[in-house]
């Protein structure tokens, strides 16, 4: 009995599924009804490419055009305008170290104290010998006005009572006693002058910072012996501003001094992570002469150096523009993307329909880039909504973000390091 059950349920599902085909077939096709497309819906349901779509929104930004000078990139060298090595004057050992280790030290700063005692004690000395040497002095002239004065007595007295012998030891006492005040005075000149060299090397028991810079390592510490031999006790560079020095090439040094003054010149430099450096340079010489092996002659430019970017001995990209003024296009850096064959973007043409345009770009112009081919001043690139657009389609333009500013770039340097100015 279960077995009639069953085919008795599946007899009436049967039924009802047939049932439901059968009215789905009177039913005539209505596109108000809603239903999806290909079965009676609206167009506007379907897909984004179903007739009646409405066109994407997206945002423009017009190929924009800046002054652009033509440049030649060398290789500098960071210098520092002082550096100094500290040495010990004297000999003795190193009491206390002022100075904290890499830090910025101003002339005049106390850095290291040498064990002043053995030097005070000679100053005292050189006093003492000073002192005697002016007693003596004081005796030899007291000495000398007795013989003058005497000499001067026998003189002036009666040539009879006078015995000639006794003159003559007077004249003899007399030049004694001139001899004696020259000698006190080279004594008391001896003594003065040592004490003045006792003096000094007592100075020299504080060792002071010669220039403004930044001080490196302690290479000698507390307690430890010093002497004039002993070698450096650490060393200071100076660190604003500072040089960077390049190899100008004589043409390109010709160039230069024909087009403007050499008081004019100026260079940007790139750093050795890539990024540019924001100070301007300003010449501070050139060499004396040409090399003759390489012609080139060296170049130094100045740098205020006030944030501390440019470490002496470091090498950087040295850029130098000449006089020739060029214009460039730049495009969005929002706008670029890239493919297998390489960077492209989306132009909105004249009938606001996309097209996918193939772009050689160079160098960096702040945010945007510069355009070596594939585009014409003014036309519209997509900079938003480019998720929503392929080529062909059409789209609207719902906002515009034009801001291409005059601002001066660089562009790249020939591989030999020379340049040709455009006329």
């Amino acid at each position: 009995m279960r077995i009639f059950k069953n085919i008795g349920y599946f007899v009436f599902l049967s039924a009802l599924v047939a049932a439901g085909w059968y009215m789905r077939g009177m039913i005539p096709s209505n596109p108000s009804m809603g239903g999806p497309p290909g079965m009676g819906g609206p167009p506007g349901m379907g897909g984004a490419g179903a007739p009646g779509a409405s066109a994407p929104q997206v945002t423009v930004d017009r190929v924009g055009e800046v002054s652009q000078t033509p440049v030649t990139e060398y290789v500098g060298h960071v210098k520092a305008i002082q550096d100094v090595d500290i040495y010990a004057q004297i000999s003795g050992t190193i009491r206390t170290v002022h100075f904290r280790e890499g830090s910025l030290v101003k002339k005049g700063d106390l850095l290291f104290t040498i064990d002043p005692q053995k030097y005070e004690a000679q100053v005292r000395v050189e006093e003492a010998s000073v002192m005697q040497a002016k007693a003596q002095l004081e005796s030899a002239e007291a000495d000398l006005a007795y013989a003058r004065t005497y000499m001067e007595r026998l003189k002036t007295a009666e040539v009879r009572s006078v015995a000639k012998t006794d003159l003559d030891k007077a004249q003899s006492d007399l030049l004694v006693a001139q001899a004696a005040l020259e000698k006190a005075n080279a004594q008391l000149g001896q003594a003065k002058a040592d004490l003045e060299v006792a003096r000094i090397d007592l100075g020299y028991t504080k060792i002071l910072s010669p220039i403004d810079g930044k001080i490196g390592q302690a290479e000698l510490t507390c307690g430890d012996y010093v002497s004039p031999g002993a070698g450096v006790l650490a060393s200071i560079v100076q660190t604003a501003p500072v040089r960077v020095r390049f190899a100008l090439s004589d043409r390109d040094f010709m160039e230069i001094t024909a087009n403007s003054p050499l008081a004019d010149s100026k260079i940007q430099l790139k750093l050795p992570n890539g990024n540019a450096y924001s100070e301007t340079g300003t010449l501070d010489f050139f060499g004396n002469k040409m090399d003759a092996a390489t012609g080139t002659i060296d170049a130094f430019f100045r740098f205020d150096n006030t944030g501390g970017m440019l470490v002496p001995e470091t090498y950087v990209t040295v850029q130098m523009g000449c006089q020739g003024v060029d214009s460039a296009l730049t495009v969005s850096q929002k706008a670029v993307m890239t493919d297998e064959k390489g960077e492209y973007v989306y132009v909105l043409n004249k009938e606001s329909i996309v097209e996918k345009r193939p772009v050689t770009l160079g160098d960096l112009a702040g945010d945007r880039r510069i355009v070596l081919s594939g585009l014409a001043a003014s036309e519209q690139v997509i900079v938003q909504g480019l998720q929503k657009v392929k080529p062909g389609q059409k789209a609207a333009v719902a906002a515009r973000s034009d801001t291409a500013a005059p601002v001066p770039v660089t562009s790249d340097a020939s591989p030999s390091g020379s340049f040709t100015p455009k006329s």
